[in-house]
This record gives structure tokens, C-alpha cells and sequence, in this order.
């Protein structure tokens, strides 16, 4: 066993660094993993603060995994809202003055929630770690963009590790690029990576980012009709007339949105589904907006009951109960924060929509690697012949290397310690 797997092992660096990560996909699996690490400490001090999005708090489900593996330590746990940290300076006053006592821990679920150094929240927050006698950071990854994430979380958890700020962590890991698009200017390499990955890995408690089943990739790539691209341009040109600032991601979710339903990649949804059908297999369709969803239920194509929709507005429990006992097509959006999104049953995944975080993605994939048979997982992916979607698969691929790269060599740290 691996000396990260053993509890008492992972206690005692806790104890001794101060501070850990846990990256462990599936939620019950990470608090429980959590709970057994930090149990042995608990007695010593006199806080527990769990930090989180406030819509995971009200989550009864998700709450209750905390108080289940919690037991006799209930009365030593504060909940906050990431969210009200940097907007409410009475929850935020309440936090510090609770970290000052300097007999806490806190749990951050998730660190990637404090990736974006110029917010209220994460400049709180990094305000605060010092004084707080333990810290762990929980995850489902360690990165999903780049090394930039891998910033503030590690000053999160001790801001003496790196010893400067982002700029220079940014001209000492990345280095600069000349890509087709702006936002590639600066990236990674593979000795860059393991650079950092040295001063990261004594941290890393434990984790679960290999996926150790196969995974077959099938790319689509579809072009617009005539009458698709004609209509892109000139919706397009009318809403770059309308502005003398361009944002870009604002106006890039307006572009696609104009073109995700071209008519040939629609046909080859349900080419696929049919296939699925005679195969008597399950499918997850990955959407970006609900428009899609909404497309599909108004095309006359499905009856009603051939399909379940999970989206932040459904009942969640039930759309995964139907898809896994007798419902065999689901249409999800990204995102969807749902730890019970763990279907066995189901081996096919369609992005129909792309996103531009790969985190959402690399979730897809890992809530079907825990079949049990080592069933092969089919991912299928749509791109549409635009300027954007090239954009965003160059973005992806670039993203894919590295968080491969700092997922195996985390992994294989553990390995070595056999």
C-alpha cells in the first residue's frame, strides 16, 4: 500500500507540514478520505472550519457526508459560504475571529473556487491561512486550466513554500508560446512541471487521478450549411457593431450559441443515439446551454420517456435514479455538482457542446471509470468548423498534457513509495 493510503501516515505529515491536499473526484470518497486523516487531530483543537459553495451547505445530502463522518466532533464545525467571504465582513469577521484563535483547521472544498487571485474571497482567504493552525485543500484535480491554479492553492496552504508572487511564479513556470490564439501566449513544459511538482508532492495526502480502465476518443468535426454560415456572420458582425469594448468570453458564449445546433451535427446526435439504441447501451450528452436541452425535448424526436434532463433546475436524485434503472439517454449540462453522478451502468459520453474548462470534462470521464467489469468508456466528442471551436480545442489539448503529466507523476510518487 502506498504510504499515502495509510491513514495514520497521511495524519502525521498533516501534523507536521500543516497543511495537505486531498484530489479525489468522487465527494463521498474525499470527505470520508478526509475525515479519516484529519480524526486524529480533532481532539486537539477547537474549530473545524469547512469552507465551500454556499449551494453545497444548503445541500442536505452533501452536509450530511460531513456530520455522518463527523461523529463527537459536530459541535467544533463552522460552515462558510466561500461566497460570503469577500460580500458579508460579518461572516468574514466571524472567520477571522475564529482563525486568530489559532487552535483550528480549516477544509477548503474545493481550493479551485480561490484560483482567480484578484477576488474578494481568495485574497481573504490567503489573509487568513496563516493563522490557522492546520489546512487542507480538497479537490477533484489539482488543475484544470494550467499551472497558474496551482498558485494560489499552494499559498493557500503555505504561503513560506514559494516564497514569491504570481507574476514571478508565472515567468518561472510558464514560458512563452507562439500559438495560433492570444490566450496561449505563456504555457508549461514537462520539466517546468516536475519542477513544481517537487515542491508539491510532500503535500499531496492522497489521490485518485488515474483512470485506470480504457478510454476510446471519436472526433466529429462538422461544417455549417450556407444558409448556417451566412446567418453566423451576420449575427456575429451585428453584436461586435453594437460594442466599442469587446469582453471576450461574453461575446464568446454569444458566438456559440448561434452555431451549436448546425443542422449536420444535430443529424449525427441522433445517428449516435440510434446506434446506442440497437446496442440497448446508455448515453450521457453533454451540454453547454439549456437552449440545446431545450431543442431536443421540442424536436418531436424523443418521447418522454426515452430521456431524463439533469441540470442545476432538476431533481437531481430522481434524473439519476430513471438513467440508471431504466432510462437510457440523459442530457446534462456541464458542471452539474453532483457527487452521485457515479453511473456504472454507463460506458457512453457525447460533448455535444465544448467548454473551454477542462475540469468539467475530466469529471464527465471519471464518474464512469468506477465500473467494476473495466468496461471501455466511449468519449465522443463535436466540433464545429469555426474559428472558436478550434480555439478551444487547441485550449483543451494544451490542458490535457498537463494536467496528464502532473496526474501520472503525482501517481507515481505514490507508486515509488511501494
Amino acid at each position: 500500500m502506498p504510504e499515502t493510503l495509510t491513514p495514520n501516515t497521511s495524519s502525521n505529515k498533516l501534523r507536521q507540514l500543516k497543511s495537505g491536499a486531498l484530489f479525489m473526484h468522487n465527494t463521498k470518497q474525499r470527505i470520508s478520505r478526509c475525515f479519516e486523516i484529519i480524526s486524529p487531530l480533532l481532539p486537539e483543537i477547537e474549530h473545524l472550519i469547512w469552507i465551500t459553495q454556499q449551494n453545497r451547505i444548503t445541500n442536505t445530502a452533501y452536509k450530511n457526508l460531513i456530520l455522518d463522518n463527523s461523529e463527537g466532533y459536530r459541535s467544533k464545525i463552522y460552515f462558510f459560504p466561500i461566497e460570503s467571504i469577500s460580500y458579508s465582513d460579518t461572516n468574514y469577521l466571524k472567520l477571522h475571529q475564529l482563525a486568530t484563535n489559532r487552535q483550528s483547521i480549516c477544509i477548503l472544498d474545493d481550493s479551485a473556487l480561490i484560483k482567480n487571485l484578484k477576488s474578494g474571497r481568495t485574497k481573504r482567504l490567503l489573509q487568513l491561512s496563516p493563522l490557522f493552525k492546520y489546512r487542507l485543500i480538497l479537490s477533484a484535480a489539482p488543475i484544470c486550466v494550467g499551472l497558474l491554479d496551482l498558485y494560489t492553492q499552494l499559498e493557500f496552504m503555505n504561503p513560506k513554500l514559494l516564497k514569491m508572487n504570481r507574476a514571478q511564479f508565472s515567468n518561472i513556470y510558464l514560458q512563452p508560446m507562439t500559438g495560433k490564439f492570444d490566450n496561449l501566449k505563456k504555457w508549461s513544459t514537462r520539466q517546468l512541471e516536475l519542477k513544481l511538482l517537487e515542491k508539491i508532492t510532500p503535500y499531496v495526502l492522497d489521490n485518485d487521478l488515474e483512470i485506470n480502465i480504457p478510454v476510446k476518443r471519436y472526433n466529429f468535426y462538422f461544417n455549417l450549411t450556407e444558409k448556417e454560415a451566412t446567418e453566423y456572420e451576420r449575427e456575429k458582425n451585428a453584436l461586435l457593431a453594437k460594442r466599442d469594448y469587446v469582453h471576450f468570453m461574453e461575446l464568446f458564449h454569444k458566438f456559440q450559441h448561434i452555431y451549436t445546433l448546425c443542422e449536420s451535427k444535430v443529424k449525427m446526435l441522433f445517428e449516435l443515439i440510434c446506434q446506442f439504441k440497437f446496442k440497448q447501451e446508455k448515453v450521457i450528452i453533454y451540454v453547454k446551454y439549456i437552449d440545446e436541452i431545450r431543442f431536443f425535448q421540442e424536436s418531436g424526436w424523443f418521447s418522454p420517456t426515452t430521456y431524463t434532463v439533469l441540470t442545476g433546475f432538476s431533481n437531481q436524485k430522481k434524473a439519476l435514479y430513471d438513467f440508471t434503472h431504466h432510462i437510457n439517454i440523459m442530457f446534462s449540462t456541464y458542471g452539474v455538482d453532483n457527487s452521485a453522478l457515479t453511473v456504472p451502468c454507463c460506458n457512453n459520453v457525447i460533448f455535444f457542446s465544448q467548454t473551454f474548462d477542462y475540469k468539467f470534462k475530466l469529471q464527465a470521464i471519471k464518474n464512469l471509470s468506477n465500473q467494476k467489469d473495466g468496461k471501455q468508456i466511449n468519449i465522443y466528442d463535436f466540433w464545429v468548423n469555426t474559428g472558436l471551436d478550434d480555439m478551444i480545442r487547441q485550449n483543451l489539448r494544451m490542458k490535457h498534457f498537463v494536467i496528464e503529466n502532473v496526474s501520472q507523476n503525482l501517481s507515481q510518487e505514490e507508486a515509488l513509495r511501494l
